[in-house]
């Protein structure tokens, strides 16, 4: 099979493993068993996720290749290449974080609400939702993602590994899964963080704005995790 249509099998059939680990977890423990049931919003996650699918590729086929090919030696890839490839899709990892919480903050505290707010409208959250964005607001976080993939240097593997990683960890965030992520939530962006991100109070909303680490939102002062205090916030869109 050819490189590029393996990587693409492999893709499609991890990312759908997981997809469907997540839904079937969502059944057998739910946070909240209510949101497992259709509130006439599964029609529309779905044509999301179409777009989404389709964006991505195009997006990345068109900046991509030519940004790697501009770039040329003049990327971190000497240093980063030495690395070992769990460091090196750390380093992706915490790269593409800062570059996606400093716009999902924007996005939050500027006119741009009006776009990101299409994410928020769900009042519920479950896996399938993780996907629900406005398609402008797709295009500049691929965008964005595709640069700093070009300027780390990263080799296929690595990439790869990325897009397996981003592709399931948004469904695990907004997964309706009952569990206790212990020490996790103070590195990661846990399901138990990102709830209070849906909250319709701006005051517990506006905050926890990483997609897959928690390391920057506790840096940068917009960590929420309230102790000794289960979510029972109202998921929504408030306060525009």
């Amino acid at each position: 099979m050819p490189r590029e249509a393996a990587d693409n099998a492999a893709l499609l059939g991890l990312i759908g493993a997981g997809w469907l680990t997540i839904a079937v977890a969502e059944r057998v423990r739910p946070f909240r068993p209510d949101w497992n049931r259709s509130r006439g919003d599964v029609g529309t996650d779905l044509v999301s996720l179409v777009v989404a699918g389709a964006l991505a590729p195009t997006v990345g086929a068109v900046v991509a290749g030519p940004l790697r090919r501009r770039l040329g030696p003049h990327t971190a890839a000497p240093v980063v290449g030495r690395l070992p490839r769990p460091a090196q899709l750390g380093a992706a990892v915490l790269a593409y974080d800062l570059f996606h919480g400093s716009h999902h903050r924007l996005a939050h505290e500027t006119a741009l609400w009006r776009i990101h707010s299409v994410h928020h409208r769900p009042s519920r959250l479950y896996w399938f939702n993780a996907t629900r964005f406005h398609p402008l607001e797709l295009l500049g976080d691929i965008v964005g993602e595709q640069v700093i993939l070009a300027l780390l240097g990263l080799d296929a593997d690595a990439r790869l590994s990325l897009q397996v990683l981003r592709g399931v960890y948004g469904q695990i965030q907004h997964a309706n899964v009952d569990l206790d992520s212990g020490a996790l939530n103070a590195v990661l962006s846990t399901p138990e963080r990102h709830r209070w991100h849906h909250s319709t109070d701006p005051a517990e909303g506006n905050a926890n704005y990483g997609a897959v680490v928690a390391v920057w939102d506790r840096l940068l002062g917009t960590a929420y995790l309230p102790a000794g205090r289960s979510f029972d916030a109202v998921v929504g869109v408030g306060g525009d």
